[in-house]
């Protein structure tokens, strides 16, 4: 993971309309986290800053991807 942090809800948005994939990792030291071409693509990765993931989950705007895995990374979807 890069040391990149998305920490502006705007920026965030942008990466997720270009083709980025948001997820929950769910272990221990759970944290959110988007990657480039998809979540277990291989492509660049990135850390979100909680906060701005959060309020887009309360909003709706995140919705958990049908049939993919629960563990260690939970997929969402952006809804705009």
């Amino acid at each position: 993971m890069s040391g990149h942090v998305v920490r502006s809800r705007r920026e965030l948005i942008e990466l997720l309309g270009n083709g980025w994939e948001i997820a929950l990792d769910t272990g221990m030291n759970g944290y959110w986290h988007i990657q480039q071409g998809g979540i277990g693509k291989g492509g660049e990765s990135r850390t979100v800053d909680v906060r701005r993931a959060f309020e887009l989950h309360k909003q709706g705007k995140l919705i958990h991807r049908e049939g993919t895995k629960q563990f260690p990374s939970r997929a969402f979807e952006y809804v705009p």
